[in-house]
């Protein structure tokens, strides 16, 4: 780690540090609650809604209708704001001279706030958070798009998928009907037209 950081951060050294290490926890947040209430989202009611133009669902549809994509932006982007908040308190806590706690620090600060918390409370709330936050997922589509890395990750994965066979490449295998019945079923409970008994069997 870098030496000159071993004693105590200036003022303006502490805002950049403090802030890269505060947005990459809450990036983790959101990231990894996104990617439990984009896959616990009630898809009956998702393209219901999705033919409003310019409402969020519309946006959500679109990337869920290319599940690969959003699954490497949901992945891609979690691990970019993991690394930032991974990185800023490692300084601070060099900074102190406590550089032997990292783990001790990161590992449940991460695991709690930047993953069970947020992926509990968008599993609860999925149909009301995910629609959301949909044009900020929109928003990180594009820029790992402009950079090339999505095309790159989605590219490998299709390539990865087609070694062991699988066609019609790492959408379909994201999206299999079977699972686009569960969703329906979960759906038929919510609206009583099915019991939990008969969705389990499904």
């Amino acid at each position: 780690m870098i030496s000159y950081l071993a004693s105590q951060l200036s003022v303006s050294e502490a805002f950049i540090w403090y802030g890269l290490a505060f947005v990459g926890i809450v990036g983790s947040a959101l990231y990894s609650g996104l990617e439990t209430g984009v896959y616990t989202l009630n898809t009956i009611r998702l393209h219901v809604l999705g033919h409003e133009k310019g409402s969020s669902a519309e946006v959500l549809l679109k990337m869920y209708n290319k599940p690969g994509r959003l699954l490497g932006t949901l992945l891609i982007g979690n691990n970019v704001v993991n690394y930032a908040a991974t990185f800023g308190i490692a300084v601070i806590l060099q900074s102190y001279a406590l550089s032997g706690f990292n783990a001790l620090i990161l590992t449940p600060l991460l695991f709690v706030f930047g993953e069970v918390l947020p992926k509990d409370s968008f599993a609860n709330y999925a149909d009301k958070w995910t629609y959301t936050y949909a044009r900020f997922l929109r928003i990180t589509q594009w820029a790992l798009m402009l950079c090339l890395l999505l095309p790159l990750v989605d590219m490998a994965a299709t390539g990865i998928c087609w070694l062991l066979g699988k066609k019609g490449g790492i959408d379909c295998y994201i999206m299999h009907p079977r699972h686009k019945m569960v969703h329906l079923a979960r759906a038929g409970v919510g609206l009583g037209v099915t019991s939990p008994d008969q969705c389990d069997i499904i």
